[in-house]
């Protein structure tokens, strides 16, 4: 009674990782399809995630009961004379609700592989893949709540620069801020956060994220489009994402909230099972679950034209209920005026100045 319900290769390609909703979990070959291990869980969970690090050396699952396991290429009982082979090094029960995201990363500046999975009781979690070993199991580096009341619903931990270079965090010296890799996660209240990697978690920009069908739940970043020689280079960059069900689209980037920055469509009559982006970022395939039909989509960043001969703050005006001469919108720009007057003093006799910003001790009122 073997069910599939996620499929991973690995970044060399030779190897072809599946997850069965019995907890089960197979190593294939990637060209034969020949089965090369298989490995049968503690508990019959199903699998929901599983990842590869970019080296080939590790491979995590998450399941259904908030668990994430690790595997690691290496000798059979850690034994040098015996042969290499994925051996299972643990289980760990790190969330109390549905994990929403489980991704491999490096460390800044270097290239050893992390690991860190986001779950929906708002914890990020990071492994420590070092002292994870067969005897001592999969062990934990430290935990973060990430959000307040949001709920997370995706997560995409990548090396891209996604944010212009002035709000990116500050690199070493003789670096450059696309050498700086963040996170993003998305949320329920259809957020996107944008985190820095170190120990921190600090959020360094937080913006509207696509509200097409429903939040966002898969993040993936389009790999530039390789160009001929003396071409010039592709002009947007943008990631790709799906909602859980039906909506899959478009976000050009660096991300900013700007609401024509983003486009969604229907690409499936029921849930989003999974998805994936080609090497040259030309093809997005999605599969569906119950409708039992893959999609190959072309991408066209350039297609996205956030330049309408307006204000780019008139784009954000126009999706507040009303419009610029709602209710709404003038209870905001009320607000605005009085919180500059609390911040002057509301007792003062000294000329007011007027200016376009507010103290952001003034936010919270």
């Amino acid at each position: 009674n073997l069910r599939i319900h996620c499929i991973a290769f690995d970044p060399k390609s030779l190897y072809l990782a599946v997850g069965f909703t019995n907890g089960v979990v197979k190593i294939l070959d990637a060209n034969s399809l020949e089965e090369l291990q298989s490995f049968k869980p503690m508990t019959p969970d199903c699998i929901t995630n599983v990842v590869f690090s970019h080296d080939s050396q590790f491979f995590a699952t998450s399941d259904s009961e908030g668990c994430v396991g690790l595997y690691r290429y290496t000798h059979r009982a850690q034994d040098p004379r015996k042969p290499v082979e994925w051996v299972f090094v643990g289980r760990h029960r790190s969330h109390q609700a549905s994990i929403t995201g489980l991704e491999f990363g490096v460390v800044p500046y270097g290239d050893a592989p992390r690991l860190m999975s986001l779950g929906e009781d708002k914890r990020l979690v990071e492994y420590n893949l070092v002292d994870s070993d067969i005897e001592s199991g999969l062990r934990v580096r430290c935990a973060h709540k990430v959000t307040q009341g949001a709920i997370p619903t995706g997560f995409l931990w990548t090396h891209g620069q996604l944010l212009e270079n002035k709000c990116m965090p500050r690199p070493k010296d003789g670096k450059t801020p696309s050498a700086i890799d963040v996170m993003v996660i998305a949320t329920n209240e259809y957020k996107l956060k944008v985190h820095t990697t170190d120990m921190s978690r600090q959020c360094i920009k937080t913006v509207l994220g696509p509200t097409f069908g429903g939040p966002v739940s898969k993040m993936i970043l389009v790999p530039q489009q390789p160009v001929a020689s003396g071409a010039p280079p592709p002009k947007s960059r943008c990631f790709v994402y799906a909602t859980h069900e039906k909506v899959v689209g478009l976000v050009k980037l660096p991300l900013d909230g700007n609401p024509r920055s983003g486009m969604g469509l229907l690409a499936h009559p029921l849930e989003i099972s999974g998805m994936c982006v080609s090497y040259d970022g030309k093809y997005l395939f999605t599969a569906g679950g119950r409708d039992h039909s893959v999609a190959q989509w072309a991408i066209n960043g350039d297609a996205i034209q956030t330049d309408d001969g307006r204000n780019v703050l008139e784009h954000f005006i126009d999706v507040i209920e009303g419009g610029r001469e709602g209710a709404f919108m003038k209870e905001i720009i009320d607000y605005f005026y009085y919180a500059q007057i609390r911040a002057q003093g509301e007792e003062t006799t000294k000329k007011r100045t007027i200016e376009g910003t507010i103290p952001f001790t003034q936010v919270s009122n």
